[in-house]
């Protein structure tokens, strides 16, 4: 379990770094607003990343194609609006108190 987490961090900690680099190259931001949009970027991946990871493992794997397929469409739909959702209200509340 050990060498899951640590996989697991290491993981987020690159997509972390992934956002905070191209948003401070790409967005010309500056480096601390990088980090803080960086940050409103990557909670939404990693939350739902693990729970969309656990329920793979523990419900769809080893199942028939067909309840594969569907549930790989719930969830990549079910997983990008609620990651888009919580995106947008760490913006928000990133503006509100930057304001």
């Amino acid at each position: 379990m050990p060498g899951r987490w640590g996989f697991d961090l290491t993981i987020v900690a690159l997509i972390f770094i992934a956002y905070t680099l191209t948003m401070w190259v790409a967005m010309d931001l500056s480096f601390g607003s990088a980090l803080i949009g960086a940050m409103a970027n990557t909670v939404p991946v990693a939350v739902f990343g693990a729970v969309v990871r656990n329920l793979i493992i523990q419900r769809l794997a080893g199942r028939p194609a067909s309840i594969q397929i569907a549930g790989h469409v719930i969830l990549c739909l079910t997983f990008t609006l609620l990651s888009l959702w919580l995106l947008l209200a760490l913006s928000d509340q990133v503006h509100r108190t930057s304001t």
